[in-house]
């Protein structure tokens, strides 16, 4: 997939890069949390913890230097959440795709 021109290798289903899939859900599950880490200050305190976050969940996942690569240096947080949104939405996508499929496998019918 690729996010603001940087391509990622991220395929939930491909077994041969199962660490990717764990390390995503990992930081999903951070990420579920970041509101309620987010520290008091101004909204710019604020908006660089989450540009932070977002960009810590893709080094995680992907390798040191990816959040900077896909969101760049600066703390645009709309670009930042663009970037997240986009990640989850391929997520989903995937594993609708991996339902849509299964399903009909199970509803197939062998004609003789």
């Amino acid at each position: 997939m690729e996010i603001h021109g940087v391509e990622l290798d991220f395929s939930l289903f491909n077994e041969d890069k199962k660490e990717v899939k764990e390390k995503y859900f990992v930081e999903l599950q951070k990420m579920s949390h970041v509101k309620e880490n987010m520290p008091d200050g101004t909204e710019q305190e604020k908006s660089k913890y989450l540009c932070d976050s977002i960009k810590c969940m893709f080094d995680n996942i992907f390798g040191e230097g990816t959040g900077v690569q896909v969101c760049g240096e600066d703390n645009d947080l709309l670009k930042h959440m663009d970037a997240y949104d986009q990640l989850v939405s391929e997520q989903i996508r995937q594993q609708d795709k991996y339902a849509e499929i299964m399903k009909r496998i199970k509803n197939m019918k062998v004609k003789k």
